[in-house]
């Protein structure tokens, strides 16, 4: 098999040794010609990001021999597309394939080793994922694959091999594909780059297609599907949160405001401790918060009595009264609060609406399941909640702020201290004796008939 040389002359096909890739319009050579170790595509619908992604992992796997390389989907179903793109451009490198297995292996063995193995996997079960060395990784449908399977498999899949990933997909609300996006467009995160492209800069998308899709589905709808936006969705508990009115920069809690904690237990899932300063006119202010896995409630006993707080009181998961019971015996004022998902919801979600509760910009998990806690399915109404149930993640932190939220929702701060006008500081000086006090023992300081 002839070599060629490598070119990336924008008038010709994009080529490698031995195999002609495709001719990427002007997005996807951006794309293809950035070299950071992780790459994220966020792109709207007929973009051209399947095709792009099919052509660069074969582009690794061929340029590294013996390398292992995985596409990894939500779920099975969703690889399809991919293999068989692959199959049908790239016959001519291909070895070995079984469509069983989703497996391929390439001729580029040297040496008496065997060639590169493209496999794809689905992301749905990620615990199967574990024990592997992976040298290049694409991720179809970024925002679909749960963060744990990226965190707890598959980013250390990559580690002794120092291998590269890219995340492809369409926006789906502020998830955590849009905190990694956000990884790629923060100059200080050198090893990350983002791109976001619409449809309509694919030259190959009809522009009278363009058109009809806007005037069709609704607005949130076509910016995010087709223009690519990072945008609240319909699911979202608290579509009223917004960083830019309800993030605050910390500041000194005045000593007269009320600070009261929320606990939800866990273990493998975060044990979740959130502290609210409550002011006079009822604005709730998270100013803290503890957020930890796998420790135990010595651990996190120790680490509560470390903040300085002057805590009324915590309200914790009622299901947890037997961890309760142990905060109480270590000297934590604490009782059970209310499970009331539906009540919750609605009280926490009026703060927001009115602007009565604001967070900490240092309470990074806190921000972060605000603009994830999601419902299961569409709903129709913030009442109508007799099907609706919200889902089982990012949302320890919220369920801390609901138990604190109801049980002091009609809480206010004291009001301050009034200033005492110079004829009062000058009486206490002054007869603020026991001789005063028994000479008028009518009244107040004992000094009052002498103003």
């Amino acid at each position: 098999m002839k070599k060629k040389k490598t070119t990336r002359n924008s008038s010709q096909p994009l080529e490698i040794e031995a195999i002609q890739l495709y001719k990427p319009h002007e997005g996807q050579k951006g794309f293809h010609a950035d070299n950071s170790r992780f790459r994220i595509l966020a792109c709207g619908r007929r973009w051209g990001k399947t095709i792009a992604c099919v052509n660069e992992i074969v582009k690794q796997a061929w340029e590294k021999p013996g390398s292992i390389n995985w596409w990894v989907a939500p779920v099975y179903q969703q690889c399809d597309v991919a293999y068989s793109m692959l199959n049908k451009h790239f016959p001519e490198v291909i070895e070995y394939q079984n469509k069983s297995k989703m497996l391929v292996h390439l001729k580029n063995g040297k040496d008496g080793r065997h060639g590169s193995e493209i496999r794809f996997l689905s992301a749905d079960k990620p615990h199967n994922l574990r024990g592997w060395g992976v040298d290049f990784l694409v991720m179809d449908e970024a925002a679909f694959v749960t963060e744990q399977a990226w965190k707890e498999a598959l980013r250390p899949a990559l580690a002794d091999k120092k291998g590269k990933g890219v995340f492809i997909g369409t926006p789906a609300g502020k998830n955590w594909f849009y905190d990694l996006f956000a990884r790629g467009v923060d100059p200080k995160q050198k090893s990350y780059k983002s791109f976001r492209f619409s449809s309509k800069t694919n030259p190959h998308f009809p522009s009278e297609e363009w058109d009809e899709v806007k005037d069709e589905l609704p607005e949130e709808v076509f910016k995010q599907e087709f223009q690519a936006e990072f945008i609240e969705r319909a699911g979202m508990v608290y579509p009223e949160w917004n960083r830019n009115k309800h993030v605050c920069i910390p500041f000194e809690i005045p000593p007269n405001w009320y600070v009261y904690g929320g606990i939800d237990f866990g273990y493998t899932n975060p044990f979740a401790v959130i502290w609210a300063a409550i002011d006079p006119e009822g604005t709730y202010y998270i100013i803290d918060e503890y957020y930890e896995r796998n420790k135990t409630m010595n651990e996190h006993i120790a680490s509560i009595k470390n903040r300085t707080y002057n805590v009324n009181m915590y309200f914790a998961d009622p299901s947890g009264a037997q961890y309760i019971a142990e905060l109480q015996k270590r000297g934590l004022y604490c009782g059970p609060g209310n499970r009331d998902v539906v009540a919750g919801i609605n009280r926490v979600a009026e703060l927001l609406k009115t602007g009565r509760l604001k967070v900490f910009s240092t309470c990074d998990n806190i921000i972060k399941e605000f603009e994830h806690y999601s419902w299961d399915s569409k709903r129709r109404g913030r009442r109508d909640f007799s099907k609706e149930k919200v889902k089982k993640v990012d949302d320890h932190a919220m369920d801390a702020i609901r138990y604190l939220v109801m049980m002091t929702y009609h809480t206010r701060g004291a009001e301050p201290a009034k200033k005492k006008s110079e004829v009062q500081r000058w009486r206490e000086a002054h007869f603020r004796t026991k001789k005063h006090n028994k000479k008028y023992p009518d009244v107040e300081g004992g000094a009052g008939m002498l103003l």
